[in-house]
């Protein structure tokens, strides 16, 4: 039952990374140290809810891939007023890719 309960963390977890994603790629203006936080703090949350429900494999997050990418794109439109720029997002891009703010950004 506890296991369930991690598992079902991993979908809303993943959709927040996602979205900010989204955002950061569709909305260069905009990216702040906030969007980046928030993207290193899903992407810890979801290693250690992997770490605690040993069953939520990378096989199982690809099978809710497009599901968790949906949700995220309706949420970073939302919150952007104004479509996604990209159609897609890579396991590198959610997982791997880095994300920094160039050093002449008067990012917030």
């Amino acid at each position: 039952m506890v296991n369930l309960i991690k598992g079902q963390r991993f979908a809303p977890t993943c959709t927040r990374l996602m979205a900010h994603i989204i955002k950061w790629k569709s909305q260069p203006e905009k990216r702040s140290r906030s969007w980046i936080a928030t993207i290193y703090n899903a992407r810890r949350e979801i290693r250690d809810i992997q770490q605690e429900t040993p069953s939520l494999t990378d096989n199982i997050i690809l099978e809710m891939w497009e599901d968790c990418f949906e949700v995220a794109t309706l949420d970073a439109e939302g919150e952007m007023n104004k479509e996604a720029e990209i159609s897609t997002l890579s396991w590198k891009a959610v997982f791997e890719e880095e994300y920094r703010i160039k050093d002449n950004c008067s990012c917030r």
